[in-house]
């Protein structure tokens, strides 16, 4: 590895690490997108890695922070395995400290807006809604269990955005 390119290499990473937070591996593959040798990415990565620029377990926490408001636990916990190059025992020790989350306000946040005055009773709007919920990654029960109450409280309807409690 030649000492000028490692030198890029770590200031590149701290450049790209100004703008936002990446994990190991998205850092280790924008380095590559960006030309430099794995050595050199290497290099760059235990850089700022030794000096706290770089954790995983952190972006982890702060993800699931971010997100926890706007997508069901297994979206997130997908999303940082998958997408993010999250390790699965930094991702299960996130989700540890994040503890349980009641995904039912969200649920019902969500089937709102997709019947937005629409009857809730209607087979095939349920189903679709049903299947865009299980899609996003919630748990079956959960969603029949708001889309029962919802049918129960509207007497078959969702009134229209604006009025009431749904928006």
């Amino acid at each position: 590895m030649c000492e000028q390119s490692a030198k890029r290499a770590r200031a590149k990473a701290l450049a790209l690490l100004t703008g936002r937070d990446y994990t190991e591996a998205g850092l280790r593959s924008k380095l590559a997108q960006k030309g430099f040798d794995q050595a050199a990415c290497d290099d760059a990565v235990s850089y700022v890695k030794r000096y706290g620029y770089l954790d995983d377990e952190r972006y982890a926490d702060r993800y699931i922070e971010l997100h926890r408001d706007s997508a069901s636990r297994r979206r997130i916990a997908a999303e940082l395995k998958e997408k993010k190059g999250v390790p699965s025992d930094v991702l299960e020790a996130a989700l540890g400290r994040a503890g349980e989350w009641d995904e039912k306000p969200l649920i019902r946040k969500l089937a709102e807006k997709k019947f937005a005055g629409r009857p809730v009773s209607d087979p095939v709007l349920l189903q679709k809604v049903t299947a865009a919920l299980v899609r996003r990654g919630f748990n079956y029960r959960d969603i029949r269990e708001v889309l029962d109450g919802l049918e129960e409280e509207g007497n078959g309807e969702c009134p229209e955005r604006g009025e009431g409690i749904f928006y």
